[in-house]
C-alpha cells in the first residue's frame, strides 16, 4: 500500500479488523499454512501504521510457527513484517533474527524484492548498533537493487534510512539531501503515511542544521496528515520535535505541555522508540524545567499529560499560541 489510496485502504482494514481477526483465527491446519502466511504478511503494513504492533506480531509469529517447512515469498514477507513489528516494540534481538531469516530465504528463492527489503532491515539493525558505515553499505546495496527493480517505494525508503544514518553520523547536509530526495519520490507516489514519515525526518534534519522555524513548519505539515493517516508514532515524533524547538526558543510553558503530551501518548500506545538525537530530549527538558521553575513546570506538565493525542496534535498545530 504505497499509492495515493493508501489511507483509504488502511481505514477500510481498520473497519474490517474484527473480521480479519476471525479469519486469521479460523484458518488452521498444515494445508492452510500458506494461506495464513499470505494474509498475515499482507496485513503487516496496516498493523504497523495503526500501532497494532503487539497484535500484528502475534499473528505473524503464529503464522510463521505453523509453516516452518514452507519456502515461499509469502514467508519472506511474513518474516520481514514480524521483524519490523518486533523492532517497533524495541525487541531488537528478535527483530535481527527475523530480518536475517527473511534475507537468507529471499536469497535462496532469488526473490529480488525480498532481498532489497532484507538488506534494508539488516541495515537498520546494524545502524542502531552504531556501525554506521556498514549500515550505509547495506542501504546503498538495497537502493541499487530497488533501482534495478524500478520499485520507487523501496527506493524512497532506502534513501530515507540513508539520510537517518548520515544524520546519526553528524553529516547533516548529506542527511538533508537524501531525505529530501526520498520525500520528492513519495510526493510523486502519493502515500500520505510515508509522506508524513518523510516530512518528520526532514524536520529532524533541518532542526539539527539550526533552522528551527523551517523545522517547525515541516513537523506541522506532517502532523496535519494525522487525521488521514492515524499514524500515532509519527504524531508523537512531531510533537516531540516541536517541544524541542519550543524549548530552544525559550517558549518553556509550551515546551513543557508538548513534552508531557508526547510522553502521555507514548505511554498510552506503548511507543518506546525515539529518533531524535541522543541526549536532545533530556537536555532540552532540563532547560525547560530550569526556565520555568518547579511549580510552573509541574503545572504545565499536568496540562500536557491530560491531553488526548488528538488534543495534543491540535495544540501542536496551533503554532505560535501557548
Amino acid at each position: 500500500m504505497t499509492g495515493p489510496e493508501q489511507t483509504m485502504w488502511l481505514e477500510r482494514l481498520e473497519v474490517e479488523h474484527d473480521n480479519l481477526r476471525t479469519a486469521l483465527g479460523w484458518i488452521g491446519g498444515k494445508e492452510d499454512a500458506e494461506t495464513r502466511l499470505r494474509l498475515a504478511a499482507a496485513l503487516d503494513g496496516f498493523w504497523d501504521a495503526h500501532t497494532h504492533w503487539g497484535e500484528g506480531r502475534k499473528w505473524l509469529e503464529t503464522a510463521l510457527a505453523g509453516s516452518r517447512d514452507t519456502k515461499s515469498t509469502a514467508r519472506v514477507r511474513a518474516l520481514w513484517g514480524a521483524g519490523s513489528l518486533a523492532w517497533r516494540e524495541g525487541d531488537t534481538e528478535r527483530s535481527t533474527t527475523l530480518y536475517e531469516e527473511s534475507l537468507a530465504l529471499a536469497r535462496e528463492l532469488g526473490d529480488q524484492t525480498g532481498i532489497a527489503m532484507g538488506l534494508f532491515g539488516r541495515g537498520v539493525m546494524i545502524m542502531q548498533q552504531g556501525d554506521f558505515d556498514a549500515a550505509m553499505a547495506l542501504f546503498e546495496e538495497s537502493l541499487e537493487l530497488s533501482r534495478r527493480l524500478e520499485d520507487m517505494g523501496l527506493m524512497a525508503r532506502a534513501l530515507g534510512v540513508m539520510g537517518w544514518t548520515a544524520r546519526r553520523k553528524g553529516d547533516y547536509a548529506r542527511a538533508l539531501a537524501l531525505i529530501e530526495e526520498s520525500l520528492a519520490i513519495l510526493r510523486m507516489l502519493g502515500p500520505k503515511r510515508w509522506i508524513a514519515f518523510a516530512l518528520r525526518a526532514t524536520g529532524h534534519a533541518v532542526r539539527l542544521k539550526g533552522d528551527l522555524d523551517r523545522a517547525a513548519e515541516l513537523y506541522r505539515e506532517s502532523l496535519a496528515l494525522f487525521g488521514e493517516t492515524g499514524d500515532k508514532y509519527v504524531a508523537t515524533e512531531c510533537i516531540e520535535g516541536l517541544a524541542l524547538i519550543a524549548s530552544a526558543q525559550g517558549r518553556f510553558e509550551r515546551a513543557a505541555r508538548l513534552f508531557a503530551a508526547d510522553e502521555a501518548a507514548r505511554e498510552t500506545f506503548g511507543i518506546t522508540m525515539r529518533r531524535v538525537e541522543p541526549g536532545d530530549h533530556e537536555r532540552l527538558w532540563a532547560t525547560t524545567r530550569e526556565g520555568l521553575g518547579d511549580a510552573a513546570s509541574m503545572a504545565a506538565w499536568a496540562e500536557g499529560q491530560a491531553m488526548t493525542l488528538e488534543q495534543a496534535v491540535e495544540y501542536a498545530l496551533a503554532g505560535e499560541t501557548n
